[in-house]
């Protein structure tokens, strides 16, 4: 008998018992013949999976290899290589310009990684790309990132002066409504 039957079985007997007022050979019954019933539907035993044939994504990296291997000898945790190799061939395909940083920020993380408490799990080579966790290291300004920054400082600031705006139309007091339009002037300046 399968475990997966035994436990079928245990369960529905205990869930049965209640409904054959606790007789525990009738409950049994009662399960073993559901289970028949649900086997000849399909539901019972399953067969074992066939292993999957696996890949070498290693070796299907193609002209990718030469970056990969420079990441993977920066990146210094040799676990996990095929799965890795997956991951920069599959997910990311990073130009010349990403695996140069993605290069720079495994380094930085391998150095990180030796700052680790003891008994800390490091996150695998597969992991740290496929969270892109390079970005987490690289500090280069992009143009856009510079462009965004700028932009959101803007935004917040027009966003402080129309709220400022808002108390200054609904003040009465001269010295507060004073106050406001030193600081609406200020923030205006900053613009």
């Amino acid at each position: 008998m399968s475990r997966e039957r035994t436990a079928f079985i245990r369960h529905a007997s205990a869930e049965f018992l209640p409904f054959v007022e606790f007789q525990v050979d009738k409950a049994i019954a009662y399960a073993e013949r559901l289970w028949e019933r649900l086997s000849e539907r399909g539901h019972g035993d399953h067969k074992a999976a066939e292993p999957r044939a696996s890949r070498d994504w290693y070796r299907e990296l193609g002209d990718q290899r030469e970056a990969f291997d420079k990441f993977w000898s920066a990146f210094g945790l040799k676990r996990g290589r095929n799965e890795a190799a997956m991951t920069w061939g599959q997910k990311i395909k990073p130009d010349a310009d990403t695996a140069a940083r993605i290069i720079r920020a495994a380094k930085a993380e391998a150095e990180a990684r030796r700052l680790l408490p003891a008994g800390s799990t490091p996150i695998y080579a597969q992991g740290w790309l496929a969270l892109r966790r390079w970005d987490d290291h690289d500090t280069t300004p992009t143009p856009d990132a510079t462009a965004r920054a700028k932009a959101d400082a803007r935004r917040e600031l027009l966003s402080e002066i129309a709220s400022l705006r808002r108390l200054l139309d609904g003040g009465k007091d001269e010295a507060a409504r004073a106050a406001l339009t030193a600081q609406i002037t200020a923030l205006e300046a900053r613009l």
